[in-house]
């Protein structure tokens, strides 16, 4: 029997593992995922899982520099996109739930086949388009714990506000709350110190910027088509097909397999399978490949993985091989209106204005990812820059600022951490220590939104660089005339699935 058999044959043995989202626990506090004992089965699935990567933290603080003497935490700035989730939309797998019933009516479904229909059945009834899972849930929740365990002596020593604050979609608001269970968990922080608000709908530059700039949105189409053809370009294409009919040759009868609208929909039969795969992991990521990835060759999965991390390179990240000039740096030029407001806090706490201890955002990959390009956390090839490692769920930016003394002197260093590992600002001063002072990175930072032409990042502007209709006024960008005018153009934003709103 083949080892692709054996995961398959041991995943109808065991009940435990489902694909059916777990019954919530009676248990008020989320289990903590992130600080769960990696097993072998993640680690052998998480290179396949692009967006969909569940978190765990990618350092342990124990291994961090220790601030230079004479310098202590003043305060903490964070963006952190929502926890795992359940997909945007059943519509994601709906291709493979159409052939597998029609394979059925048409006795041309196998007996694996059938066993899968069931599944994709059981996960019609729990499905819960957009939602966290409750490991979603228990990451936020453990970033929360680590944070306040990690600056305990800050927020012991520190009276002031901390900040929650979400955008108006459900996850993310959900995401900051669980994270704030988590933060105060200890019972060393006093709530009254924490103050938790929603922003609105299309008035929220800080974090749905995205929402906002029409000519981001007048890319996305572009950048679907390059995503689309960096995904396949050095691919076998035929030893793919014969993998991938290979893998639905276990589903489907020959019969099917030759049907002509079968061979036609195959590619997005198989995208349908990958998306559930993700979902799996998603729910409980101690799944590792006993899921419905066991329906898919490693040469399908990482064939998958590689076009979906693409697509969230071309949507959110550096975007390097772009050639049409007016959209060239698009998805991280807009996202200096994430960053201002993190620097003006820091500015606050130089300029000794700032009473808050912590100023904390959720959002959505949308809103982190792009930042994480500008600040140049990853490496800008697309053939190095992984979704898995600048994009899992519940990603996150935190800023740290210290304030140090030497001989009755004040300075302020700051120290970054991404997904709570430690990064170097890219200044050449700043390359032998994580902690960097802060008049070299507001320099370094001003020059580079100086390349961007928003060097301000007013929101004057910043709508004049978007190409908005209005300069001095907040809007969605993108209405819902202009979504369906794409469509009835036959346009695809991103071509591996549907776009959803915060698809991401």
């Amino acid at each position: 029997m083949s080892h692709k058999r054996q995961v398959f044959a041991l995943l109808l043995g065991i009940s435990s593992v489902s694909c059916v989202s777990p019954k919530k626990s009676a248990a008020t506090v989320p289990l903590d995922m992130s600080r769960s004992e990696s097993s072998e089965e993640p680690a052998k699935v998480a290179k396949f899982l692009a967006s969909f990567t569940p978190y765990l933290p990618q350092q342990n603080a124990k291994t961090y520099e220790l601030p230079p003497k004479g310098c202590k935490a003043a305060h903490i700035s964070g963006i952190f996109r929502h926890g795992s989730r359940y997909l945007a939309s059943d519509d994601q797998f709906s291709l493979l739930l159409k052939f597998l019933e029609l394979a059925k009516s048409e006795n041309t479904l196998s007996d694996k086949g059938a066993k899968v229909l069931q599944w994709v059945h059981e996960i019609q009834k729990e499905f819960k388009a957009g939602q966290l899972t409750d490991q979603g849930r228990g990451q936020l929740f453990g970033i929360g714990k680590r944070m306040s365990e990690n600056f305990e002596e800050l927020f012991a020593s520190s009276k002031g506000k901390i900040d929650f604050i979400a955008t108006y979609v459900s996850r993310a608001r959900e995401s900051r709350d669980q994270f704030k269970k988590g933060f105060l968990s200890s019972g060393k922080i006093e709530t009254a110190r924490t103050e938790t608000r929603d922003n609105e709908k299309c008035n929220d530059l800080g974090l749905r910027y995205f929402d906002s700039c029409q000519r981001y949105y007048n890319y996305l189409p572009e950048g679907g088509k390059i995503a689309k053809h960096e995904g396949v370009k050095d691919v076998n294409m035929e030893e793919a097909k014969q993998s991938r009919d290979r893998d639905l040759a276990e589903l489907f009868s020959p019969a099917m397999l030759q049907n002509h609208a079968f061979q036609e929909e195959a590619w997005g039969i198989t995208s349908s399978i990958f998306r559930l795969c993700q979902q799996d992991n998603a729910i409980n990521y101690k799944v590792g490949t006993q899921s419905f990835c066991s329906l898919l060759s490693p040469e399908i999965l990482n064939l998958e993985s590689r076009k979906m991390s693409l697509s969230t390179y071309y949507k959110l990240g550096p975007i390097a091989k772009v050639q049409d000039q007016q959209y060239q740096k698009v998805t991280y030029n807009m996202s200096c209106m994430a960053l201002e407001p993190i620097f003006s806090e820091i500015e606050k706490v130089v300029n000794q204005e700032n009473t808050g201890t912590a100023f904390l955002r959720f959002a959505h990959a949308e809103t982190v990812v792009p930042l994480s390009a500008f600040l140049q956390l990853f490496d800008e090839d697309e053939n190095k820059w992984q979704a898995a490692e600048a994009a899992p769920m519940a990603s996150n930016l935190q800023i740290i600022t210290y304030e140090c003394s030497d001989n009755g002197q004040k300075s302020y260093k700051l120290k970054q951490l991404y997904n709570e590992k430690e990064h170097h600002f890219p200044i050449r001063e700043c390359q032998n220590s994580y902690f960097c002072d802060w008049d070299l990175v507001k320099s370094y930072y001003a020059a580079r939104k100086a390349e961007t032409g928003i060097p301000s990042c007013s929101l004057h502007e910043w709508n004049s660089y978007c190409g908005n209709a209005t300069l001095d006024t907040v809007s969605c960008a993108m209405k819902k005339k202009d979504k369906d005018k794409h469509k009835k153009k036959g346009l695809k934003l991103f071509d591996e699935d549907k776009h959803e709103e915060d698809e991401f």
